[in-house]
């Protein structure tokens, strides 16, 4: 009984050994399921983080590849870029290329300018120089003019008087050849003693100070006509005389110059059953103001216009026509000194137009 009673207590040690060892065992593989658990936990977070940063590779796989991309672009737009500015500076090479034969040639300009401005200059010394000469000489023939005419006057009045004296004296001794050449004697006297008035006024109109103050020319024409009444009174004369302007200058100057011009017109139309006269002031102009007066005269040959101003220059006989050959001598100056011109265009027998210009604001 003992003994089958220590066999039963021995099989429920061992029984309940198993059991212990099964619980143990059931224990371990709880834990090690508890620790599947959890590891399959973080297997799943590990392959979600995985996931996660395949997603993120994939994306920064697409920002790589556009990102490549626009690498890529940029190369291309570097290239065209660079091809460009390898153009430009081609371009640019050439332009400097240009710039510097320019440069040669603008300073070969300048060179060639220089050395034409140094010529002008010398030439310009030159020029003061002679005309420095030239007004001397000017001046010395003036001066020497006024002079002998002055000079001459005496003696031209005492062959005019003595030829007078003689004449009354020894009339009934001298026959009609011997009164002829005293008549002759004393008119070329008288003729010569004019010519010295002329010269005389020629040379003073060189001389005199100008003084200029607004004269009005349609005053002074009339003025001039008037006086001239006396050599038209009994003509046949048309006078046509427009508005003339009021100008800067010297009034007496001006008159003499109309003087001359008006007189001539009267003069060279004598021969005419009707004469006619023109006065007037060609177009506006800017710079100056351009006076004329025509006639249906004598007129002149156009060849010879050069020498119609000229001392002492006449193209006509004075057996047709009286006169020293100063008056447009003297109109010639007088314009020149108040800074005008004075010019002349005719056709023979049927008649010549004088001009002169004056400058707007005054003269020199």
């Amino acid at each position: 009984m003992l003994a089958e009673s220590a066999g039963r207590y021995q099989v429920g040690d061992a029984s309940q050994d198993q059991v212990r060892a099964s619980q143990d065992v059931q224990r371990a593989v709880l834990n090690i399921l508890e620790d599947f658990d959890s590891e399959k936990g973080r297997l799943e977070q590990t392959q979600h983080a995985v996931l996660n940063i395949l997603e993120d590779f994939s994306l920064e796989k697409t920002r790589l590849e556009t990102t490549q991309q626009a690498v890529l672009n940029i190369l291309e737009d570097f290239d065209s870029e660079k091809a460009r500015l390898e153009e430009a500076q081609r371009a640019t090479l050439n332009i400097l290329d240009d710039l510097s034969v320019e440069k040669t040639k603008v300073e070969e300009s300048r060179r060639s300018l220089e050395a034409e401005v140094a010529e002008r200059a010398r030439a310009e010394h030159e020029v003061r120089q002679r005309t420095e000469q030239l007004e001397a000489v000017n001046k010395e023939l003036e001066a020497f003019s006024y002079s002998v005419s002055h000079d001459l006057r005496a003696p031209l009045r005492h062959i005019d008087g003595f030829a007078d004296l003689l004449r009354k004296h020894a009339a009934s001794m001298l026959d009609e050849k011997g009164l002829r050449h005293l008549r002759t004697i004393s008119d070329s006297a008288k003729q010569m003693g004019t010519l010295v008035d002329d010269l005389l006024s020629f040379s003073r109109m060189g001389r005199s100070e100008m003084h200029f103050t607004p004269v009005n020319l349609d005053l002074l024409v009339q003025d001039v006509v008037r006086d001239l009444r006396q050599d038209t009174e009994g003509r046949n004369i048309a006078w046509t005389i427009g508005v003339l302007p009021t100008v800067s200058g010297d009034h007496s100057m001006l008159r003499q110059v109309l003087v001359n011009l008006i007189g001539n017109a009267v003069k060279y139309t004598r021969n005419r059953e009707r004469a006619r006269i023109e006065i007037g002031c060609v177009g506006a102009s800017q710079d100056e103001t351009v006076i004329f007066v025509r006639d249906n005269g004598a007129g002149f040959d156009m060849q010879y216009a050069h020498k119609l101003f000229g001392v002492f220059q006449r193209l006509h006989g004075a057996s047709d026509f009286e006169g020293t050959g100063i008056g447009l001598a003297n109109v010639k100056r007088i314009i020149q000194r108040h800074g005008g011109r004075a010019w002349a265009e005719g056709q023979v027998d049927t008649g010549a137009t004088f001009y002169f210009s004056l400058p707007k604001g005054g003269g020199k």
